[in-house]
């Protein structure tokens, strides 16, 4: 004996509108079949005992259709003026202009819920009753599918995922979702996508500028030369493409927004300063990932190539990096949370500056691997961080000349430093703890072994390790 098999839930628009009449708090309303609809499924707060808070509307993984050929705009469901909240799951709503309407509403989406073919957008969250409650979509719990969404660059007729219209009471919580938002005149537009932008001069970088959305990518496909700093206020890759992208001629910064990540790739130049700014402390994320042949190379009045402010993480793999350095000032300049340089080579390019650095740490957690360092004239890093940890792997240094006499350190730290594999060429100190209080009489945190190579190119008396205060000031 087989037992006949028994569809659970609701089979059509009627079923589903007296179901609701039906329901108990926190209960669920399950779709039981793929139906269609020739109406818009309007829910509203009559249509719901008083005494139900929330409820659930679990689609099972069917879909409902709207076949109608109405000339005004529909929806599949709409929600109106609801003080009940509501969950909407594993569903598929398809063939209106919009899929779904939370108007006056608080709906929360969980499981897959896909939006797909619909001719407007995916969900539209408004309010459109004078005097409604807050429209609220959470999306926090779902995953949105939507085939249809459209957007290009300085598009006109684009179709969100969702359409937040106008600013009063409107709230789309999406949390770490992959929805990425734009807002516009009125409105917020919500992507899963990202696009492409090629720009090829100042006027389309700028207008890229006031486009893009968090996530999209950058691609430079002539050289650029920008006549004032330029700042990026989202997330964004920015691909160089074997172009060069010069800033107020080399002496501008191109700026990540706090709490927002530059990512650059490719090949190319920046003629400039690649900048990771803060507010109040909090920074934003600069991620360089690029080809061997990159290069950095600023005229900055700062003396930065590449500049990580309070609470920033810098990240750099590849390229060459050269500015014309100025006493205090690191050739990269890390004041933040976190700096690692990995497969690169540094170069303070102004031989009559003694007292810059080749790289300037004041951050937490510092990590050099693969990196070389033409200090010339300067200490080719300063490690200053009292309570900082720096580690040094499969690196050279080079601080190779002498001023009138005077000369500096290769290496300077504080904190904690371990190095390994790396060799220092010095005509001063190669390694001096550089506490600034209280004074040393000693060196301290520094971890090295014979993997650590000197070379004394003037063959002075100075040693290979010491403290400041005893030698080599």
């Amino acid at each position: 004996y087989e037992p006949p098999v028994i569809e659970k839930g609701v089979n059509n628009e009627t079923e589903l509108v007296a179901a609701l009449n039906e329901l108990t708090d926190g209960g669920e309303l399950l779709i039981g079949k793929n139906f269609t609809t020739s109406t818009q499924i309007n829910i509203k707060q009559d249509m719901i005992p008083e005494d139900v808070k929330s409820f659930t509307i679990n689609g099972q993984g069917n879909v409902i259709t709207y076949i109608s050929k109405n000339s005004e705009k529909s929806y599949v469901i709409a929600f109106n003026d609801l003080t009940t909240q509501v969950v909407l799951k594993n569903i598929k709503l398809t063939g209106a202009d919009t899929s779904l309407l939370v108007n006056g509403s608080n709906v929360r989406l969980e499981g897959i819920v896909d939006v797909s073919g619909n001719t407007t957008s995916g969900i539209e969250v408004t309010r459109i009753t004078e005097g409604s409650s807050k429209s609220s979509l959470d999306v926090t719990k779902a995953k949105i599918v939507n085939t249809s969404e459209f957007r290009e660059p300085y598009g006109q007729n684009d179709l969100p995922t969702i359409l937040a219209e106008g600013s009063d009471q409107i709230e789309v919580i999406f949390g770490a979702s992959n929805l990425h938002s734009k807002n516009d005149t009125g409105q917020v537009e919500y992507y899963l996508n990202n696009i492409k932008y090629e720009v090829d001069t100042e006027d389309s970088f700028k207008e890229m500028l006031n486009d893009y959305i968090q996530g999209d990518m950058v691609v430079l496909t002539d050289d650029i030369a920008l006549s004032e700093n330029a700042a990026f206020t989202e997330d964004v890759t920015l691909d160089v493409n074997g172009k060069t992208i010069t800033i107020a001629e080399g002496k501008g910064s191109l700026k990540i927004a706090p709490y927002k990540t530059l990512k650059v790739i490719g090949s190319g130049q920046v003629t400039g300063c690649l900048y990771a700014d803060n507010k109040f402390g909090n920074g934003s994320t600069l991620k360089v990932n690029v080809n061997k042949d990159f290069k950095v190379i600023s005229s900055s009045e700062n003396g930065w190539a590449v500049y990580g402010s309070s609470g920033s993480v810098i990240e750099i793999n590849g390229g060459t990096y050269s500015s014309n350095a100025k006493a205090t000032a690191g050739v990269i300049h890390a004041l933040g949370n976190e700096l690692r340089v990995e497969n690169a080579i540094i170069n303070v390019e102004v031989a009559s500056v003694m007292n810059a650095y080749g790289i300037f740490s004041n951050v937490k957690t510092a990590a050099i691997e693969n990196v070389i360092v033409n200090g010339n004239y300067s200490s080719c890093g300063n490690f200053n961080e009292a309570t900082g940890r720096t580690s040094i792997n499969n690196s050279e240094f080079y601080t190779t000349y002498e001023a009138d006499g005077f000369s500096a350190p290769t290496i300077k730290y504080q904190g904690e430093l371990e190095i390994r594999n790396s060799k220092i060429t010095r005509v001063n100190v190669g390694i001096q703890f550089n506490r600034s209080w209280p004074t040393p009489d000693k060196v301290e945190g520094l971890t090295y072994d014979e993997s650590v190579i000197f070379y004394n190119i003037n063959s002075n008396g100075y040693p290979d390790i010491t403290y400041k205060g005893y030698i080599g000031n």
